[in-house]
């Protein structure tokens, strides 16, 4: 059996400035709250810890054990604040989980058996100190059987940040009598900066998260305005943005449909935990924009991806769209553009051959005038008259040639024939 060690005022003080220290570590929120569990078992020699936090309408748990390796539990359970018996929507809830969500509530009385005046609950022997019935609000208590007690003293210690109580520390041991009335008095002192390390974390890991999330929608924009980069090369620069964007970069993958074409991080496996959006233009789905875990993580707001990562994916989503719709309206142009430029080289071919045709057409009618006149002469000789017929001939040849001309111009009538 693990002997109670006593911690003295320093050892509480020391423990304090250690975990104010371990805010500043750049870690997700969960993995901050499994080191912070590790440490706080370890220090209270304890054989189970668990902190219980409200976060607008969900309650989060977080558990280790001290006899199972890799026991951390991270859960975040919605409530409704309207039905006292589904309240929590915790199935199964054991009789310590909603004494747990009365202190957090406010739902407690301080000169009940075993609180004390600053809203702790603590007892040194659980099965016959107190039936924990009597401090728990009337009702529905069929659920006293579900509370298997394998542990014999339990402390509930309200997590307060100023003066709001945002969660509580409970600590299980199998001694009894394992807390003295001073310990609590210091574990109380001890739940104020985990309060302050508790807000401090979270506001410090959300304003990573917004770092990373505007860094990525940056990198989207400046290798969007690079306009010699071809569509294909700009979504291939868009998946490289994607994972660092992320709560858990290490795991994470991206991938992009569009238009039949799929564009992937290296390595990219379809996994269960995933988040997509849809690529919408012009009112049709064009592609999808996902975002896997290559491992398994605790649930949060979607899944594994939180509140933020959902908004974050939807505007990659519709940058994307907008990506392509300027590629393709650019495209759209260029073709109009080369189409111009035709039929401007056409109509200046036409101006050309006009002019052609008007300066030929004066010198060849003198030819063939000529060699008419000639053909008319009676004392022609065979050879010569056979030379002006090839002459006529060729002025006339000539002469359509011109007439082509001057119709591929405009410059002449167009004619209907039958054929």
């Amino acid at each position: 059996m693990q002997l109670s060690v006593k911690k003295t005022t320093e050892d509480f003080k020391a423990f304090s400035q250690e975990i104010l220290g371990h805010v500043n570590r750049d870690v997700s929120r969960v993995d901050f709250l499994h080191e912070l569990l590790k440490r706080i078992l370890s220090f209270s020699g304890c054989e189970f810890v668990e902190i219980m936090m409200k976060k607008k309408d969900k309650f989060i748990s977080c558990k280790i054990t001290q006899q199972v390796e890799n026991s951390f539990q991270y859960s975040a359970v919605s409530y409704n604040n309207n039905e006292r018996t589904a309240k929590h929507k915790i199935q199964k809830q054991s009789l310590i989980e909603k004494l747990q969500i009365d202190i957090i509530e406010r739902r407690f009385d301080h000169s009940l058996p075993n609180f004390n005046i600053n809203g702790s609950f603590w007892t040194g022997d659980v099965e016959k100190d107190i039936d924990l019935k009597s401090v728990l609000e009337k009702g529905n208590r069929s659920d006293q059987q579900n509370l298997e007690l394998d542990y014999k003293s339990l402390v509930i210690v309200p997590i307060y940040f100023v003066d709001s109580i945002i969660g509580c520390l409970l600590l299980v041991s199998k001694q009894r009598e394992y807390f003295s009335e001073d310990d609590i008095r210091q574990y109380e002192g001890l739940s104020h900066n985990l309060g302050i390390a508790l807000i401090n974390q979270r506001a410090q890991a959300a304003l990573r998260e917004r770092v990373k999330e505007l860094t990525c929608l940056y990198s989207i924009a400046k290798v969007s305005e690079q306009k010699d980069l071809s569509l294909n090369d700009i979504l291939k620069g868009i998946i490289e943005f994607i994972p660092p964007a992320w709560q858990y970069p290490e795991i994470a993958m991206g991938r992009i449909f569009i238009n039949g074409d799929v564009f992937s991080t290296p390595g990219f496996k379809q996994t269960e935990q995933k988040q997509t959006a849809d690529i919408i233009l012009n009112g049709k789905k064009r592609g999808v924009v996902e975002v896997v875990y290559a491992e398994k993580k605790p649930n949060l707001d979607e899944g594994p991806f939180l509140r933020e990562e959902r908004n974050l994916i939807d505007t990659i989503a519709r940058q994307a769209a907008l990506i392509i719709e300027q590629k393709e309206a650019e495209e759209n142009r260029l073709k109009l553009q080369d189409q111009i430029r035709h039929a401007d080289r056409l109509a200046t071919i036409g101006q050309l051959a006009a002019g052609v045709a008007h300066e030929l057409n004066e010198p060849l009618g003198n030819i063939l005038g000529f060699a008419q006149l000639i053909k008319k002469c009676q004392e022609l000789p065979d050879i010569a008259s056979k030379d002006v017929d090839g002459i006529v001939d060729a002025s006339l040849n000539a002469r359509e040639v011109i007439k082509k001309l001057l119709l591929f111009a405009r410059q002449a009538p167009s004619k209907k024939e039958k054929v």
